[in-house]
């Protein structure tokens, strides 16, 4: 608690990541990431987009090898929204089909950029000479073969396998109260399945 600012981040982090992948799937963690901000809960893209940007706040993700980042900023009294949003994300994505081979090329540019771009090439090079044929030397992005092969039904067995209770953390800092947290997090969180951590919601 920061009573001092007037604004909070929240975030969602899930105990997921590019590590925890199965190797034909390389990828699955950055595409989910992706395809949740295509429409989620009762929301479209373009509504969820609206929904944050009309109270002047900002919704990101982020996929790393060990864990995957939706972390969202806004002025204090918008926390509730920021929740809100926030599990619709990662709990309620639509995860359309066709919308998913759309995003696809948009990952394939990111990987010819990458693959254009030394300065970040050699980063997934030294993971890969590190750890030799293991999950955690595979690229975030995944390879052309791997990102292609992602299925719709790929995705939703990711988000019911990994974005359970005990594998998700809610967290915030700023202008905002632990007990109104908590009581955001069991009203959004509450009835999750137990995951892998824990069998309830932290």
């Amino acid at each position: 608690e920061m009573p001092a600012v007037e604004t909070a981040a929240v975030g969602v982090f899930a105990d997921c990541g590019a590590r925890d992948e199965p190797g034909h799937l390389n990828g699955l963690a950055h595409i989910f990431e992706h395809m949740v901000f295509k429409g989620a809960g009762a929301r479209s893209a373009r509504e969820l987009n609206e929904a944050i940007e009309d109270v002047g706040g900002e919704l990101n993700a982020c996929t790393e090898r060990h864990a995957t980042l939706y972390p969202s900023a806004v002025m204090a009294q918008h926390v509730p929204l920021a929740v809100d949003l926030l599990a619709d994300l990662v709990l309620r994505p639509h995860l359309d089909a066709a919308e998913l081979e759309r995003e696809k090329d948009v990952v394939l540019q990111e990987l010819a950029e990458v693959m254009d771009t030394p300065s970040d090439l050699i980063f997934d090079e030294l993971w890969a000479a590190a750890f030799v044929d293991q999950p955690l030397g595979r690229s975030i992005l995944g390879d052309e073969a791997s990102i292609r092969r992602i299925t719709a039904a790929d995705l939703h067995d990711w988000r019911d396998q990994r974005y359970r209770a005990g594998d998700l953390i809610v967290a915030a800092a700023g202008k905002v109260s632990h007990g109104q947290l908590v009581d955001l997090a069991s009203k959004h969180f509450g009835d999750v399945r137990p995951g892998k951590g824990s069998g309830s919601a932290r």
